[in-house]
């Protein structure tokens, strides 16, 4: 039914200026919420982008204890990576994994009982090798 006097008209426009001024209210209380949010997430958000980019690696034990998976230590994780085809049976990753970012393989010396020097590869991960593994551990396998 449409308005018929100049009164009506008035009491109309002031109904969709309460409800305009009440929407207005609720998203600026939305917009505050969310900035608040994104505020308390800043520390976190800058955390992750200076470890993501960092060189530095660490060893696959520090990648278990990092992930902190139930059920998922060092030797789980490294059956796991060669099981899909991402380390070899040395534990050393393939170039490919190497290439990406992902791992770095360093050599080690060492002295056994007689005095004969030998050297060991030691596979360590960059922080975005951790997130890929942790991806790799959570996607779903696929038939």
């Amino acid at each position: 039914m449409a308005p018929v006097s100049d009164l009506e008209m008035m009491l109309l426009d002031r109904q969709v200026a309460e409800w305009k001024a009440r929407k207005i209210a609720e998203l600026e209380a939305v917009v505050s919420r969310q900035a608040s949010t994104l505020a308390a997430a800043a520390p976190k958000v800058e955390f992750f982008d200076t470890v993501a980019n960092s060189k530095d690696a660490i060893t696959m034990r520090d990648v278990a204890a990092a992930l902190n998976l139930s059920g998922w230590g060092r030797n789980q994780i490294f059956a796991f990576l060669r099981d899909r085809g991402i380390l070899d049976d040395r534990n050393i990753p393939y170039r490919e994994y190497q290439d990406r970012g992902y791992f770095r393989v360093v050599e080690r010396t060492w002295s056994d009982p007689k005095g004969e020097t030998h050297i060991a590869l030691t596979t360590l991960v960059y922080q975005k090798g951790v997130d890929f593994i942790r991806k790799t551990i959570q996607e779903p396998v696929r038939a």
